[in-house]
């Protein structure tokens, strides 16, 4: 029986310090949870009821499409693409959690994006751009690093309306001709 008693205050102890942070003030948690990125954050809102809107509420959206990429030994196009398919059903889920996030009155705005891509696959940028959009951050950061060659083909970051600093780290790749409502505003 005395090894009964010690288990539940043993279980006591780590419900208590699991309920330390979800006692946290929304802010709080949500600024913590930004430090991951936003599928695994979406993912925290299935955690309980305290945490099912977290993902509304994060400062930072750190979204790295190469993530969401697959199987490296195949080409999807492989003139144009990087190797492995893309699953765009992932890629979908997030876009629907942020545009859930842009339409919700309650939710918090978006101050900063962190984007990775591979600017040289037409398929991500096409994702990014979409991504951009949904976030209308203030500060976006898009990395996009060395694809193993130099990339020559042009492309353009559309910024949303809320743009007003952005960051390009683009190893070995044209500089992107930056449009959209946001472009002004740089």
């Amino acid at each position: 029986m005395g090894g009964r008693r010690g288990s539940n205050r043993k279980e006591a102890r780590t419900a208590a310090a699991g309920d330390r942070i979800t006692d946290l003030p929304l802010e709080l948690r949500a600024r913590i949870a930004s430090f991951l990125h936003y599928g695994e954050v979406v993912q925290l809102s299935a955690l309980s009821w305290p945490w099912r809107h977290i993902h509304h509420h994060a400062p930072v959206v750190k979204i790295y499409l190469f993530d969401f990429l697959h199987l490296p030994d195949l080409f999807f196009d492989e003139e144009h693409s990087v190797p492995g398919l893309l699953d765009e059903d992932s890629i979908l889920a997030v876009r629907v959690a942020l545009g859930r996030r842009a339409h919700d009155g309650s939710a918090s705005k978006v101050d900063t994006l962190r984007l990775a891509f591979s600017a040289d696959d037409p398929r991500m940028r096409r994702y990014a751009g979409r991504i951009i959009a949904l976030a209308d951050a203030p500060q976006i950061h898009v990395h996009s690093p060395y694809g193993g060659h130099a990339v020559r083909e042009a492309w353009v970051l559309d910024l949303a309306p809320a743009a007003r600093r952005l960051h390009v780290v683009a190893i070995d790749h044209v500089v992107p001709t930056i449009a959209g409502p946001g472009a002004a505003a740089l």
